[in-house]
């Protein structure tokens, strides 16, 4: 259901609305429409009012006064330091945006604040850009502030679209938890929804007639460029494809993918490439995999990748021995949440497998019998 803003007349879904304007649907404004008037309220006055607002010359002794208060920067940075607990989530936060988006994340002089960067959404870094603004009691106290700074890649209107897309991934996220790459996520799949697929769409197009080389979003992490050849495009070699259930640990999420009906390596590519090509895939911090079948010979294939997770793919090659699955291929991609998850992150992937596996009738040899 779409609803249209009283305001600026931009006809949006509910998520551009706050919840107390879903409520008068009639007389709703929008996101952005309430946060211009806000700010409107809280502009310093005119120039004539603030001249009429002096205090009177200095033949006249000022009143007694107590020591004046501290600037609003210094109020801000006492607090950044009155709470070790947010500030050190902050660094830890900032730290794992630095290493998701790499040269796309940049720090911006704080003027006041407790933090304050911009993370680029779009290859041009012009284009499409986040602006970040962290109080001093984020994330245990508090919300960031967000702003989208368009230029090339849409005009005013799509500009405010992603705003109202940020300020809702935003409300949606836990309090007293960092949300900042949730709503750069949001936000960069707007993006993608608004220039990217037509731009893409006869690379698409042409993509079966040759190859199609996959390159990763998370390179800092030990994720290697793939590519696949013509025949991995052609859908004469197209498999059935089952997703699984996403695991989250921390702010870092699993989901394994099941390509069944596999027995030629064209049919395994076909399946890894039609994986990675989907968008959140393509995001992924790693895309492990793993195949398994019986070729027209007779021949049994496997083989694994890691993809920067090292050790992972020989986890799930084990998996597939241990249950003696023929004929698959498996792709488990891990979002990394900015929280190092040691041992366990070898758990998550080998469970996931397992159980995409199991749904799918690849059990247990021991449950078998």
């Amino acid at each position: 259901m779409s609803i249209t803003c009283t305001s600026c007349g931009d006809v949006l879904e509910p998520a551009g609305f706050s919840k107390n304007q879903l409520r008068t649907p009639k007389t709703a404004r929008c996101r952005w429409c309430v946060e211009q008037a806000s700010q409107q309220r809280r502009a310093p006055p005119p120039a004539t009012q603030q001249r009429r607002a002096r205090p009177p010359p200095a033949t006249t002794p000022p009143p007694t006064a107590a020591t004046p208060p501290p600037p609003p920067e210094a109020e801000l940075a006492a607090l950044a330091v009155a709470d070790p607990a947010a500030a050190a989530a902050r660094e830890e936060e900032a730290e794992a945006l630095a290493a998701i988006f790499g040269d796309e994340f940049r720090p911006l002089p704080p003027g006041g604040a407790a933090a304050r960067y911009e993370i680029a959404l779009a290859a041009d870094r012009a284009a499409v850009a986040l602006d970040v603004v962290c109080g001093a009691g984020y994330p245990v106290d508090g919300a960031p502030t967000f702003a989208v700074r368009a230029v090339a890649a849409c005009d005013e209107k799509a500009r405010r679209a992603l705003t109202c897309v940020a300020a809702a991934a935003a409300a949606a996220a836990p309090a007293g938890e960092v949300c900042v790459f949730e709503v750069a996520a949001a936000v960069r799949d707007a993006v993608d929804a608004l220039g990217a697929a037509p731009a893409a769409a006869p690379a698409a197009e042409a993509a079966p007639a040759g190859g199609w080389t996959f390159e990763p979003a998370c390179p800092q992490f030990g994720q290697r460029p793939v590519r696949f050849d013509a025949a991995s495009g052609d859908d004469a070699h197209a498999v059935e494809i089952f997703d699984g259930e996403p695991v989250t640990d921390r702010r870092s999420t699993f989901q394994a993918f099941l390509a069944v009906g596999v027995d030629s390596l064209d049919k395994a590519q076909w399946a890894f490439r039609a994986i990675l090509a989907r968008n959140k895939c393509g995001r992924a911090t790693h895309n492990m995999r793993a195949y398994r079948f019986t070729d027209a010979a007779g021949v049994r294939r496997a083989d694994n990748d890691s993809d920067g997770e090292d050790g992972a793919g020989e986890k799930m090659a084990y998996l597939l021995d241990v249950l003696d699955a023929d004929g698959v291929a498996v792709v488990v991609s891990r979002w990394y949440g900015g929280v190092h998850l040691g041992p366990d992150r070898f758990r998550h992937i080998a469970h996931c497998t397992q159980k995409i596996l199991e749904a799918h009738g690849h059990a247990r040899r021991d449950n078998a019998r």
